[in-house]
């Protein structure tokens, strides 16, 4: 009882925080939807209290009776649609969500965080202080459209990534990946002449690496590289027999590289964290 009221006096502090941002909020869940459909959550989970001769286990059972964690999610209808159990109803839960990640991890260098439960202004301070780090605002920051190809990708299997144990992508699969490279390094349709095509997709949900490659007469490279808008307003360096194109990328990626060699074997890096 006494845990639960101090709980609810730090999420009545942060509540301001979160209307700001336009969240709201039910029990100890707050949601915000977005313009493209997602749902974004902030949940309070209070620790259980061990049942009756538990011993912890530093690592493997804690203690978590009289502390607290906040969890970060985002709700994706389409993905529960095809992967998950089918939509959440009016209000989305933590549980629903099919991107999750608890608010210490992302500030904490990875290691969880439980905060004592309890209502004094350096427990208030330091929950505030993580919810406006930039990291926290990592798992918002992202459209329905690259979640959706980056989940989808991610529960085929990992299909795309180099792995003698895994199937071959299907041509869908290629298809996506090859567009979503494209897209992200604003470049126009590959050359029809194009050979030895290999495509690579590394990564989880949070990061997401495409990796192209293919030959083509010099002709139509250069061609290719006039119909790329990424190219041509691309910085260039040469080193190695190979020209380099840092790109300044599309479609919410934040790194798009192209390398052609003397060769004409071109390379193509794009990607998403």
């Amino acid at each position: 009882m006494i845990r639960g009221r101090a709980v609810d006096k730090i999420q009545s502090a942060i509540r301001p925080l979160l209307r700001e941002r336009g969240f709201k909020v039910r029990g100890r869940t707050f949601n915000r939807r977005t313009d493209d459909g997602l749902t974004q959550v902030v949940n309070i989970q209070m620790g259980p209290s061990d049942p009756p001769g538990a011993s912890p286990i530093p690592g493997l059972l804690d203690n978590l009776h009289g502390l607290f964690a906040i969890n970060l999610g985002v709700y994706v209808p389409e993905v529960a649609r095809r992967h998950g159990g089918g939509e959440a109803k009016s209000w989305v839960q933590e549980y629903h969500c099919c991107v999750r990640a608890r608010l210490g991890e992302l500030v904490g260098g990875g290691k969880e965080i439980w905060w004592h439960a309890r209502a004094d202004d350096e427990v208030i301070a330091d929950v505030r202080r993580c919810l406006e780090d930039d990291s926290t605002m990592k798992v918002f920051q992202f459209s329905a459209s690259l979640l959706i190809a980056s989940i989808t990708l991610t529960l085929v299997g990992g299909a795309c990534i180099s792995d003698r144990r895994r199937r071959e992508m299907t041509a869908e699969e290629r298809t996506q990946a090859m567009k979503h490279t494209l897209e992200w390094g604003r470049l126009a349709t590959l050359p029809p002449s194009a050979s030895d095509l290999t495509i690579k997709v590394e990564g989880g949900i949070f990061t997401r690496t495409f990796r192209l490659s293919f030959r083509a007469p010099r002709r139509d490279i250069d061609i290719w590289i006039k119909e790329s808008p990424g190219l041509m307003d691309a910085g260039q360096t040469y080193a190695d027999g190979k020209r380099k194109y840092m790109i300044k990328p599309g479609g919410g990626a934040n790194r798009a590289e192209v390398t052609i060699g003397d060769d004409d074997a071109v390379e193509i890096y794009a990607s998403w964290s």
